[in-house]
Formats: C-alpha cells, sequence, structure tokens
C-alpha cells in the first residue's frame, strides 16, 4: 500500500505543490532558453536539442533558429521522472495525452529553474488580463 502512494506522489503535477506569491508575478511572463536533453519518441535516444519557453509553449529543435516542436502548456502535466537511469529528469504530459516528454537538465539547479518556469507559464495560461478574481488560481504553481 504504501508503494501506492508513493507512485501517486511520485505523479503528482508539481505545480499543484506551488504557490505564487505578488512578488513573483514579474516572472511569469519571462522567457527562458537553453539546450537540454530530449529522449526521442521511437527511437528512445536522448537527443540534444535547444528549448524556448515562450509564454504558455515550449519550443525545441535542433539550435535556436531550427525550432521544429512545440509542446502546449495549457493544461499540461509536469513532474520529476525516473528513465533509463538517467539524472535530473522531468516530464511532462500534455492535456491531449498523445505522447509524454521526458527531458534531462545537466543539473538539479537547472531542472528546478526549468520546472518552476514551466509552472509559471502554466499559471499565466490560467490568467485573464482583466482578472480580479487570480488570488484563487495562485495555488496552481510555484516550487518550495
Amino acid at each position: 500500500m504504501s508503494d501506492n502512494s508513493e507512485n501517486d506522489q511520485n505523479n503528482r503535477d508539481v505545480c499543484q505543490n506551488m504557490t505564487i506569491t505578488n512578488d513573483d508575478e514579474t516572472k511569469v511572463d519571462n522567457r527562458l532558453s537553453g539546450w537540454l536533453f530530449l529522449r526521442a519518441r521511437f527511437s528512445k535516444k536522448w537527443k540534444k536539442r535547444w528549448f524556448l519557453l515562450d509564454k504558455t509553449r515550449l519550443r525545441y529543435g535542433t539550435s535556436d533558429t531550427k525550432l521544429f516542436g512545440k509542446i502546449s502548456l495549457n493544461g499540461a502535466r509536469i513532474r520529476e521522472a525516473d528513465k533509463d537511469g538517467k539524472e535530473f529528469l522531468f516530464c511532462l504530459e500534455p492535456k491531449s495525452g498523445h505522447r509524454v516528454y521526458y527531458i534531462q537538465s545537466e543539473d538539479e539547479v537547472s531542472r528546478t529553474k526549468w520546472m518552476e518556469a514551466i509552472c509559471f507559464a502554466k499559471f499565466s495560461s490560467h490568467r485573464s488580463n482583466d482578472d480580479d478574481d487570480n488570488d484563487d488560481r495562485l495555488s496552481l504553481c510555484s516550487i518550495s
């Protein structure tokens, strides 16, 4: 029974355990880019890809000028992952559920930075420009 509860904890979206304060509002519109490794869908090989987090989508490609893939973050789940014995992994599960993206960063600091930025992007996708009721949604994001 403890194995199931441990698996349930590992499968939870990390953004559910986060909190955004008013001081964090400026981070919501930030862009983030850099090299990460992406596990290929069919070959299962790890490929170095340039990632760009822009608003509510994560784009990736072979360089900053050749971005061919995109992952919608609206409704996506993000969590730490354990795959192929790799360290510093996280995974993204888009709302569509057609694919799980396994992504590896270079270290724990980088993984945390990317996961936080993605959660902030998810938060911004839930915000409306003139909505004064944002306080209900503040629990959607921020790694503690």
